[in-house]
């Protein structure tokens, strides 16, 4: 897989309107507005060099869409409890996309359906759409007081990557013609399920902490060679400002033991991913109306 990118950029933005009968209960729901672009190239011997697939590449442009989250909350604040459950919707993309293939240098190769796919050549891009659909999901959240300006909190997610595929057109018809099974560019053979749980600390009215431990279940191994994971276990820091009682700025780093796992193309096991780790960081930015 040397030289194989992947490089997929996704942005989304939530309105959320809440109403709140009483102290205790809040209900809230608002549109998802989300964009979404990708770029694959796939190289190296797992895609049995540039004879095969070692030379696709595909970029699907940028697609906006919308989808929707609800969700509702109890709390009793004299103890710092709450518990919400949050439903986000899937979202479906239509995405403007362009694949093209290259084939070695040597000899000559027909595929039915690519009259132009000669070894020594790159076959004339093909334009066409991609529907994708990112996948709904549900957020259980809990949290208590423990101590005095300290809590303790729980996070369960479910994600139903289970039907999720990435189907481009020519790279199904070609993988079934040389093959004579179609290849997705990603699929997940099992839904996603994580937790977290963690303690947060409230140094002052402005700053305050947390450290958390997470695990994940991953979404199925064998797993495509474009996310050869199964998983993970992380530790965690995140701190927040907030300079207003209305709104924040909040920041947090991971550091992520990920689970081995075996990667395949086209139902073939071409290898083995082991002992890998990763960091990852984020901002969040809230205002409260």
């Amino acid at each position: 897989m040397e030289g194989t990118s992947v490089e997929v950029k996704t942005n989304s933005i939530t309105a959320l309107i809440g109403y709140q009968p009483n102290a205790n209960w809040n209900v809230y729901a608002g549109p998802v507005y989300q964009t979404v672009k990708a770029k694959v190239s796939l190289r190296g011997t797992a895609y049995k060099g540039p004879q095969v697939l070692g030379g696709y590449d595909i970029d699907l442009k940028e697609n906006e869409a919308y989808g929707w989250l609800a969700g509702f909350a109890y709390s009793i604040p004299e103890i710092a409890l709450k518990a919400a459950v949050t439903y986000r919707s899937e979202i479906k993309h239509e995405l403007d996309t362009t694949e093209t293939f290259g084939f070695g240098t040597d000899g000559a190769l027909y595929i039915p359906g690519f009259t132009s796919a000669f070894l020594g050549k790159t076959v004339t891009p093909t334009y066409h759409k991609a529907e994708i659909t990112t996948p709904q999901s549900v957020n259980i959240d809990l949290q208590s007081g423990v101590a005095k300006n300290t809590l303790a909190f729980a996070n369960i997610r479910w994600v139903h990557w289970d039907q999720f595929a990435v189907k481009p057109a020519y790279l199904s018809q070609l993988t079934g013609a040389l093959t004579g099974k179609q290849q997705n560019l990603v699929d997940y053979s099992d839904d996603q399920w994580s937790a977290t749980v963690g303690l947060g600390h409230k140094f002052n009215a402005k700053w305050s902490g947390t450290a958390a431990v997470g695990w994940d279940s991953g979404a199925g191994n064998p797993v495509t060679t474009l996310g050869p994971i199964e998983g993970y276990w992380s530790v965690g820091l995140g701190g927040q400002y907030s300079p207003a009682e209305n709104y924040f700025i909040a920041a947090g780093v991971r550091y992520l033991w990920l689970g081995d796992a075996q990667a395949q193309t086209g139902g073939t096991v071409v290898g083995s991913f082991e002992d890998n780790t990763a960091i990852a960081y984020g901002m969040k930015i809230g205002y409260r109306f």
